[in-house]
């Protein structure tokens, strides 16, 4: 009999991840060349995890009784200490100061999350507050929106963080989004990316100014003014390839 592979999506409970047990049909997944049955749910420990990192989930079954896993390795080098695995799910961690989920990730098609928290790490805003920052995933592209309270503004280059390192493929330099300052309304702000670099920039387009030159964090931002950002931009290492193949 041809055993066909289906399991249920995994899902958060406290801080587990949890394989549920099926409720309409017996899931079946193949662990080194062996059908296992998935009968009653499986569950694992959330470890300590590194903000904006990408985790594997894997189901393994050294004695024959399934169990599962976690690991930053690939599918195709799986977790240590195993012969055999099945990759049944990914997820990333956040960014926020006290590190724990972020989102799971799509493993077959095109890489995919939900909107993941994270307070980028700022240059010439002093002291931010209020942030509601988050990014989420779509193939090899990072989408980042929110906004944020500027501290004390100084003349320095503006500089909002990235979780991530643009894309080595971005020219010199790139508008790759908006930005509005809550109180300046007549100025039209850009997000400026650039090659394999971990933060963004601002342009501000007007007489005085190039809509493709970086400027300093006071141009045009008040002291404790709010900052709102929508961008995207080409990950380094982040692929359209299906994350089971990888």
């Amino acid at each position: 009999m041809i055993i066909q592979e289906r399991w249920p999506a995994l899902v958060k409970s406290g801080s587990n991840i949890v394989l549920p047990a099926s409720t309409v049909s017996i899931a079946y997944l193949k662990v080194g060349g062996r059908a296992l049955s998935l009968t009653s749910q499986l569950s694992v420990a959330i470890p300590a995890l590194t903000a904006n990192t990408r985790y594997q989930v894997f189901c393994v079954a050294p004695l024959g009784v399934p169990a599962l896993v976690i690991s930053t390795n690939e599918n195709s080098v799986g977790p240590v200490g195993y012969a055999s695995w099945k990759l049944v799910g990914s997820f990333y961690a956040d960014g926020l100061a006290s590190v724990g989920f972020g989102s799971f990730v799509t493993i077959t098609g095109e890489p995919a999350t939900d909107e993941v928290p994270y307070i980028p790490v700022t240059q010439g805003y002093g002291t931010i507050a209020n942030v509601l920052v988050s990014w989420r995933r779509k193939g090899s592209l990072g989408m980042i929106r929110g906004r944020f309270q500027s501290g004390t503004n100084t003349g320095v280059e503006a500089q909002i963080g990235l979780p991530f390192t643009a894309a080595s493929t971005i020219s010199s330099i790139e508008i790759c989004g908006s930005a509005g300052p809550s109180n300046n309304l007549a100025a039209v702000y850009h997000l400026l990316s650039k090659a394999s670099i971990a933060y963004l920039n601002l342009s501000r387009g007007d007489v005085s100014n190039s809509h493709l030159t970086a400027i300093v964090a006071n141009n045009g931002l008040s002291n404790s003014e709010y900052l709102s950002i929508n961008g995207v931009v080409p990950i380094s290492g982040w692929l359209n390839t299906p994350l089971v193949d990888l």
